[in-house]
């Protein structure tokens, strides 16, 4: 009889990391900004997050699989003129 036991998680393991992932996106993406001759563009916020984000372990072996859809809203100024948007 085999010994059905997951020994040093030899046989498949899976995380979910959504949290993390959208917490660590929301960290470097927020407040980003390019600026090119008058033109000020800024990342105000993370809207949408949705999507996978697993990190799975095989045989002692990590692999992250990814899908994300984020939207981000932006701002841009130059001189007294504004605009706002967003990126899907």
């Amino acid at each position: 009889m085999s010994d059905m036991r997951n020994v040093n998680n030899w046989h498949w393991v899976s995380k979910d990391c959504r949290p993390w992932a959208k917490k660590y996106l929301t960290e470097q993406l927020v407040d980003l900004s390019a600026k090119k001759d008058n033109v000020n563009v800024r990342i105000t916020s993370l809207d949408e997050c949705n999507g996978d984000v697993d990190l799975n372990q095989r045989k002692g072996k990590l692999f992250a699989i990814y899908d994300l859809v984020l939207k981000l809203s932006w701002e841009a100024s130059q001189h007294d003129k504004r605009a706002f948007g967003t990126i899907s």
